[in-house]
């Protein structure tokens, strides 16, 4: 049981133990301040955990990194071991490899003409989205379905997704590294758990089930007020978002219902996959639909292998994730059931033996999922108008150094959580040390005087 403070002092304070509050935390501590974390729940990580339902374990949400994340908790000290698994996707009749394997190459090699006319869009100034390029040059059924799994990720409408957006994701300057898919060994939770505990072996406090009620500007930094006390710090890095700074007409992505299933150990999971999408013809239209609030005949959805270190003999566990129509945020029984068979059919296909495997299965709706973990599910927080620069992370007028997906580089993705995190400490490093230096600097004066 944590003890209630009168007041504690420290150079930073950092709310919420997520990639970006943890990133940020270590970097802090690593440079010499004194820094705490602050976490509402009772586990770090928020959407990259384990948790365990009904006795079984599963991954919560994140579960698919790029290879630039490696490459920063390597530079903070981190130690973490990752596999690079491939995905698998089935569209409609065909099943696409990634990395591509010779017979996916086939598929698109077959349609040369159609790859080069999209290519050619993707590249003209008026074509803008995904959905600019899916109805202006892509017409084989195929390849607009494979461009439309890239809207279906982020789970909003492929004319909410803009292609300078899609571009980013591999552009050096962030080194997301997305070309490289990476999954931590032992999954999410044991990573956010090392961060935690590399944070903690700086010399770093971390708090758990510690609400904060708000802040105020103080002369010298900032007071928090907590349900564990009062702390004052020359600084404060937040996870609550700048979504305040967001035009009025953004709105939120899709939500989705979250699946979950325990699987006998005799069934085997494809060898070096780690995510499968089964998605039924005509992605794109039934997303439009979604986003319009109109439920769609289309069940497409991904699921993944938790990748838990279960003792030999146990279940295993995968997780999935199903769009919803806009608006929609419970499920009845009749529902939630309908939903668990169209999946298992489906799983039946790609993983014969799936129905007989199935030892434990649930469905969550949106609120449900929400209720139960203190979060939607969302791929995309909001969506702004196009032409909207992100804020940056330090908002001067407040003191706050923002982090995660509202403010800084761009991406609704844990790279860009992670990388927010790091650049917005760095930035604060810079600042108390320049800082540092000038009142050393009046001090030798006054006291040369």
């Amino acid at each position: 049981m944590t003890l209630v403070r009168e007041r504690s002092l420290f150079d930073a304070v950092v709310v919420g133990a997520g990639l970006s509050g943890l990133t940020a935390a270590i970097c802090l501590q690593k440079s010499g301040m004194r820094t705490v974390v602050l976490e509402r729940r009772s586990s770090v990580g928020g959407l990259c955990g384990t948790f365990e339902l009904d006795g079984h374990r599963f991954v919560l949400g994140c579960n698919d990194f790029g290879a630039g994340l490696e490459r920063t908790l390597r530079g903070l000290g981190v130690e973490v071991d990752f596999m690079h698994p491939g995905a698998r996707f089935y569209l409609g009749e065909h099943r696409v490899d990634l990395p591509p394997t010779a017979s996916t190459a086939m598929k698109f090699f077959a349609r040369p003409l159609s790859v080069a006319r999209a290519l050619i869009g993707a590249k003209k100034d008026t074509v803008r989205s995904l959905g600019d390029l899916l109805d202006g040059h892509v017409s084989d059924p195929l390849l607009r379905d494979f461009v439309a799994v890239l809207a279906w990720a982020v789970l909003r409408s492929p004319d909410d997704v803009e292609l300078s957006a899609l571009k980013e994701l591999f552009d050096k300057r962030w080194d997301y590294g997305y070309d490289r898919a990476s999954t931590p060994v032992g999954g999410p939770q044991h990573m956010v758990d090392r961060m935690a505990a590399r944070f903690q072996a700086l010399g770093g406090e971390l708090l758990l089930d510690c609400v904060c009620h708000g802040h105020e500007r103080a002369r010298d930094g900032h007071v928090i007020e907590t349900s564990l006390g009062t702390f004052e710090s020359e600084l404060l890095f937040s996870s609550h978002g700048r979504w305040n700074d967001y035009p009025a007409q953004s709105r939120a992505g899709l939500e989705a219902a979250a699946v979950f299933f325990a699987l006998d150990p005799s069934l085997r999971y494809p060898e070096g996959v780690h995510t499968i999408g089964c998605f039924e013809r005509g992605t794109a239209d039934a997303l439009r639909a979604l986003d319009r609030g109109e439920r769609s005949s289309v069940c497409s959805f991904h699921v993944f292998r938790s990748d838990l270190a279960e003792p030999a003999g146990a279940p295993w566990t995968i997780t999935g994730f199903v769009p919803v129509a806009r608006g929609v945020r419970t499920m009845d029984e009749g529902e939630s059931r309908a939903l668990l068979e169209a999946i298992g059919h489906r799983l039946e296909r790609v993983m014969p033996g799936f129905s007989q495997a199935v030892r434990y299965q649930r469905a969550l709706s949106p609120a449900e999922y929400e209720a139960r973990f203190g979060f939607a599910p969302l791929a995309s927080p909001r969506i702004a108008p196009e032409g909207f620069a992100r804020p940056p992370t330090f908002d001067a007028a407040s003191g706050v150094y923002w982090l995660g997906n509202s403010a800084g580089p761009p991406g609704d993705h844990a790279g860009a959580a992670v990388l927010s995190g790091r650049l917005a400490a760095e930035h604060a490093i810079e600042h108390h040390t320049s800082r540092a230096s000038v009142d050393s600097r009046m001090a030798e004066t006054q006291h040369a005087h």
